[in-house]
């Protein structure tokens, strides 16, 4: 309870800073080795959407309009924490950016209730809305 706290946390103080100068936002996170060694495939219900990380691309649907396809433009590991990343993604549109927090720890989903690797919580900036949900590695994909 205490890891999934401080992680809301983190997203806070991301979320208030996102599209300031990447100084602000050095007091949370330092820049990461890799970020894992496989494509991530991540879900959420209410309301349903799926956002995949494939190479140096993500890839956002929320089944409602297209698909949003940025480049991701920065990775950070979440200072003290091996296991939480902060990874900015954009296009060419300066409106549809996307900032998540991933984090490496257990994440059960609400209409299964099966285990997943991973818990993201998202925004989009286009849309305006923050999303939370659970990912896997697509281990057979890359």
């Amino acid at each position: 309870m205490v890891s999934y706290i401080k992680f809301i946390m983190i997203f806070v103080v991301n979320i208030s800073v996102f599209g300031e100068e990447d100084s602000n936002v050095r007091h949370v996170a330092t820049e990461s080795e890799n970020f894992v060694d496989y494509n991530i495939d991540c879900f959420g219900t209410g309301p349903w959407w799926r956002l995949k990380i494939v190479e140096d691309k993500v890839f956002f649907d929320n089944y409602h309009e297209d698909v949003y396809v940025s480049q991701i433009s920065k990775i950070k590991k979440a200072e003290g924490y091996r296991t939480i990343w902060t990874i900015h993604a954009e296009n060419d549109d300066d409106d549809d950016k996307i900032t998540m927090f991933i984090s490496r720890e257990d994440c059960c989903d609400s209409m299964k209730h099966d285990d997943h690797t991973y818990l993201l919580l998202f925004y989009h900036q286009q849309s305006g809305l923050a999303y939370k949900g659970c990912c896997n590695e697509m281990r057979d994909e890359k």
